[in-house]
């Protein structure tokens, strides 16, 4: 699959559990609406990716760039529903339940699939959307 280039509204479902938080955003980053963001070791919200000694936060309720140095940017997150994504690989029945990590911004995967494993949430139902199969996916919390 493919990182964001530009806002993705994405389709949810179960708001009533969503909840939000404000997250100082690192350097030197551009999040567009529906992106994954994680965190990483210094508390500081980063656009996702498969990348090592990160946890995930939640999704980018609104696009936001910070600057090269010193910003005070922060990205509102939303975690606690449900929302459909793409899958890179195949979408089976073996996804529902199963916990899925993150590909890239944009992206949930099978755990195992990607290197580091960084776990987004839990599937909860598999759904064909505008000819694009992929998974509903329980989006937790894990920082």
């Amino acid at each position: 699959m493919t990182a964001l280039s530009a806002d993705k509204r994405r389709v949810t479902r179960n708001v009533q559990a969503k909840a939000t938080a404000q997250i100082l955003l690192a350097d030197s980053q551009t999040v567009y609406e529906g992106a994954l963001i994680m965190i990483n070791a210094s508390g500081l919200a980063v656009v996702g990716a498969d990348t090592a000694s990160m946890t995930f936060g939640g999704v980018a309720a609104a696009a936001v760039t910070s600057g090269s140095s010193n910003t005070t940017k922060y990205v509102d997150i939303e975690y606690g529903h449900e929302e459909w994504f793409e899958k890179a690989g195949a979408v089976t029945v073996a996804d529902l339940g199963a916990n899925l990590v993150i590909a890239d911004d944009a992206t949930i995967t099978d755990a195992g699939a990607g290197t580091n494993d960084v776990l987004v949430g839990q599937g909860v139902q598999l759904e064909t959307i505008n000819g694009t199969a992929g998974v509903w996916l329980r989006v937790r919390q894990f920082a």
